[in-house]
């Protein structure tokens, strides 16, 4: 699509400079410092000093790759970032809009920790209209979104409801049952990280392999996956073929509560595989029942200690498979394990038909969302009732 009529189009670097983000000691933060210290992942902390001080979009580099953050006054972008403050002839909300509405995560180069390219970034094609068209368009942009982010927030407020309930189930019955100490580690006969898959060799074609986000807690989404390029013998030879009762956990996640999340392989009916970012634990089966680990590991006192081993490098959270094996568990009887997984799973049923409903609103909304940026970077937001007729048709098509 040819640009609007009187807007410029051009490639970022262009006509922007991108700047890697200053590593700042640690005894030059405090969290009243006036000007905010900002991670790929938003502000971390303050600082008393500024490494920019004209507004500027932050961009995730390391960890949360892609993400926009916008500060008006003086900041210190840290270096797992890039920052690029903002000229005079671009609006700072625009510009920080329009760079969401990129989608930049997709430019994701990595191979474990997440990572931005400056040359990717400053490929990437800008629209820049006129001042005041910028600022007309930012208006009614914000206001749409703002109507988003209110049913957002009453979604989200069902969802934590159905959560706690769930969790408070989980932690009597996990609390009551009591057990003898012991390790994930011990009760494991295997733990293993995933296959390392570079994205210049996934193909169309090999052995399905899930994502990262596959894994949520107590849930695999077998839908969510690509193709390895390797063959069953490859895999095998790998040792990373997937198997009914395999733990799955998240090895690394931006968000730092969704570390060591698990989940159990259900009976899957041919060959799969995962990636070096998630951890297969095989457990012993005259032990420990799959389905208990993973409940373990979301609620009470596992999930606890699971957390407290999450570290923190380059802006992404991670578990290493030497701590998830040294975590503490209270293992009951297999008799036990099975009132506990029927008790849960009973209001785990109501829950999830009701988080299952929400999850459908969300992507409703997110489809929204981007049909939403999509019509304002493309002249096609005016300000009139018709916009929302536009903004149904683009959310259909994506």
């Amino acid at each position: 699509m040819s640009p609007p009529s009187g807007w410029k189009l051009a490639r970022l670097g262009d006509i922007l400079i991108v700047r890697y983000g200053k590593a700042l000691q640690a005894d030059s933060r405090s969290q009243d410092g006036e000007f905010p210290v900002l991670g790929s992942a938003g502000r971390l902390t303050g600082t008393s000093q500024a490494l920019t001080r004209q507004p500027a979009v932050v961009v995730g580099r390391k960890g949360a790759v892609g993400a926009v953050h916008l500060v008006e006054g003086g900041s210190w972008p840290l270096d797992t970032t890039y920052y690029i403050n903002v000229p005079p002839s671009f609006e700072p909300r625009f510009l920080a809009w329009q760079l969401r509405a990129l989608d930049l995560a997709q430019l994701d180069s990595s191979t474990a920790v997440p990572s931005l390219r400056r040359q990717d970034l400053e490929a990437q094609s800008l629209l820049q209209p006129e001042l005041h068209e910028q600022r007309r368009i930012v208006d009614i942009l914000e206001d749409h979104l703002s109507r988003l982010d209110a049913a957002g927030s009453g979604l989200a407020s069902i969802t934590a409801r159905a959560e706690a309930l769930l969790a408070s189930q989980a932690a009597v019955s996990l609390a009551a049952a009591g057990g003898q100490m012991t390790t994930i580690g011990t009760v494991s006969t295997n733990v293993k990280n995933g296959v390392f898959v570079s994205r210049s060799t996934q193909q169309a074609t090999g052995v399905p392999i899930l994502r990262i986000g596959s894994v949520r807690p107590m849930k695999i989404d077998f839908s969510n996956s690509g193709r390895s390029g390797l063959t069953d013998a490859e895999v095998d030879a790998a040792g990373g073929r997937l198997a009914e009762g395999d733990v799955l956990f998240t090895r690394y996640n931006g968000n730092p509560k969704l570390v060591a999340s698990a989940a159990v392989v259900p009976a899957i009916g041919r060959t799969f595989t995962y990636p070096d970012k998630l951890i297969r634990v095989r457990v012993r089966q005259d032990v420990v029942r799959s389905e208990f680990l993973a409940v373990a590991a979301r609620w009470g006192a596992t999930r606890t200690n699971l957390q407290s081993r999450v570290k923190t490098t380059s802006g992404q959270a991670g578990i290493s498979g030497a701590d998830l094996k040294a975590t503490p568990l209270i293992l009951p009887s297999l008799a036990e394990q099975d009132a506990i997984i029927a008790r849960i799973g009973e209001v785990a049923h109501g829950a999830a038909a009701l988080i299952d409903s929400v999850s459908r609103a969300h992507r409703r909304s997110h489809a929204l969302r981007r049909a939403l940026l999509a019509a304002a970077f493309s002249g096609q937001l005016a300000g009139v009732a018709s916009d929302s007729d536009r903004i149904e048709e683009l959310a259909s098509a994506l």
